[in-house]
């Protein structure tokens, strides 16, 4: 059952984040970000936790970890949350609705049939941050 309320708090806290960003900077996330992944940005055969590019540094984001203490919003406990495996698959499919995949994740995340949690906290910082801007990003363009 506590996975469903972090769920379900997560979920709202991102959409308030969602609608306040597009009513402020006219945009969920920073402009500057927009197609921040293009190509593959990571070696093919690198360790994916430990080669991801560094998280999306946008001002929105910063907000909604620093509001919530650096508690993760995709992982607790050391793993990933079903709800980041759901992300990860619709990402995966955005191109049927017309979108572009990597403009939301790295190549190398939307390569992976399963995420895993990282084992060390940067990296799970990391990987958490480019859940949540593909996130937004993806629910602003659908």
């Amino acid at each position: 059952m506590i996975h469903y309320r972090a769920a379900a708090f997560t979920f709202f806290a991102l959409l308030a984040l969602v609608v306040t960003g597009c009513m402020i900077g006219g945009g969920p996330i920073d402009s500057d970000l927009s197609g921040i992944y293009r190509g593959s940005d990571i070696p093919q055969g690198a360790n994916v936790s430990n080669a991801l590019p560094a998280a999306p540094n946008s001002s929105l984001l910063n907000r909604f970890y620093q509001s919530r203490s650096g508690q993760l919003a995709w992982q607790e406990g050391g793993q990933l949350l079903p709800e980041a495996q759901v992300l990860l698959s619709e990402v995966q499919k955005s191109y049927q609705h017309g979108l572009t995949p990597n403009r939301y994740l790295p190549m190398a995340l939307l390569q992976q049939r399963r995420l895993s949690a990282p084992s060390d906290a940067a990296a799970q910082l990391r990987l958490d941050k480019h859940l949540s801007y593909a996130y937004l990003n993806y629910i602003a363009d659908v």
